[in-house]
Protein backbone atom coordinates (compact mmCIF):
# COMPACT_ATOMS: atom_id res chain seq x y z
CA UNK A 1 0.00 0.00 0.00
CA UNK A 2 1.33 3.41 -0.78
CA UNK A 3 2.53 5.52 1.96
CA UNK A 4 0.78 9.11 2.32
CA UNK A 5 1.69 11.89 4.39
CA UNK A 6 0.28 15.23 5.30
CA UNK A 7 0.41 17.86 8.16
CA UNK A 8 -1.98 19.30 10.10
CA UNK A 9 -2.95 21.55 13.12
CA UNK A 10 -5.53 20.36 15.67
CA UNK A 11 -7.79 23.45 16.11
CA UNK A 12 -8.94 24.91 19.62
CA UNK A 13 -11.85 22.40 19.28
CA UNK A 14 -9.53 19.25 18.53
CA UNK A 15 -10.31 19.10 14.84
CA UNK A 16 -7.98 18.10 12.01
CA UNK A 17 -9.28 18.05 8.22
CA UNK A 18 -8.30 15.17 6.61
CA UNK A 19 -6.87 16.20 2.83
CA UNK A 20 -9.44 15.43 -0.20
CA UNK A 21 -7.12 12.99 -1.33
CA UNK A 22 -6.92 10.42 1.01
CA UNK A 23 -10.33 11.07 1.63
CA UNK A 24 -10.49 9.97 -1.83
CA UNK A 25 -8.77 7.14 -1.22
CA UNK A 26 -11.01 5.41 1.29
CA UNK A 27 -13.94 6.13 -0.19
CA UNK A 28 -15.20 8.68 2.39
CA UNK A 29 -17.51 11.42 1.82
CA UNK A 30 -18.89 14.09 3.49
CA UNK A 31 -21.03 13.28 6.63
CA UNK A 32 -19.91 9.61 6.60
CA UNK A 33 -18.27 8.28 9.90
CA UNK A 34 -14.94 7.20 10.23
CA UNK A 35 -13.70 4.78 13.32
CA UNK A 36 -10.82 5.89 14.97
CA UNK A 37 -9.00 3.69 16.81
CA UNK A 38 -5.20 4.20 18.57
CA UNK A 39 -2.71 1.18 18.55
CA UNK A 40 0.33 2.11 20.65
CA UNK A 41 1.15 5.72 19.64
CA UNK A 42 -0.58 5.48 15.95
CA UNK A 43 -4.18 7.09 15.37
CA UNK A 44 -5.69 4.41 12.82
CA UNK A 45 -8.63 5.93 10.61
CA UNK A 46 -10.94 3.48 8.80
CA UNK A 47 -14.02 3.89 7.32
CA UNK A 48 -16.73 3.25 8.97
CA UNK A 49 -19.43 -0.33 8.61
CA UNK A 50 -22.50 -0.71 10.37
CA UNK A 51 -21.74 -4.01 11.87
CA UNK A 52 -23.86 -6.49 14.65
CA UNK A 53 -23.92 -5.47 17.76
CA UNK A 54 -23.58 -8.61 19.07
CA UNK A 55 -20.89 -10.23 17.29
CA UNK A 56 -19.51 -7.13 14.60
CA UNK A 57 -20.59 -8.81 11.31
CA UNK A 58 -21.94 -7.33 8.58
CA UNK A 59 -23.62 -9.70 6.56
CA UNK A 60 -27.45 -9.53 6.63
CA UNK A 61 -27.74 -6.63 9.09
CA UNK A 62 -31.44 -5.64 10.49
CA UNK A 63 -31.98 -2.19 12.25
CA UNK A 64 -34.04 -2.70 15.74
CA UNK A 65 -34.30 0.02 17.67
CA UNK A 66 -31.51 2.34 16.16
CA UNK A 67 -28.87 -0.96 16.69
CA UNK A 68 -27.87 -3.01 13.88
CA UNK A 69 -28.17 -7.09 14.53
CA UNK A 70 -27.49 -9.82 11.72
CA UNK A 71 -29.77 -12.01 11.15
CA UNK A 72 -26.99 -14.58 12.94
CA UNK A 73 -27.78 -13.22 16.14
CA UNK A 74 -31.43 -12.76 15.97
CA UNK A 75 -32.03 -16.43 15.03
CA UNK A 76 -29.75 -16.84 18.29
CA UNK A 77 -32.11 -14.62 20.60
CA UNK A 78 -34.87 -16.47 19.26
CA UNK A 79 -34.19 -19.68 20.63
CA UNK A 80 -32.83 -18.10 23.49
CA UNK A 81 -36.36 -16.93 24.23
Amino acid sequence: MESKSAFRKIDELGRIVIPIDIRKKLGVNNGESLEISLQNDTVILKKHHESCIFCFGNDDLVSFEGKMVCSKCIDKLKQAE
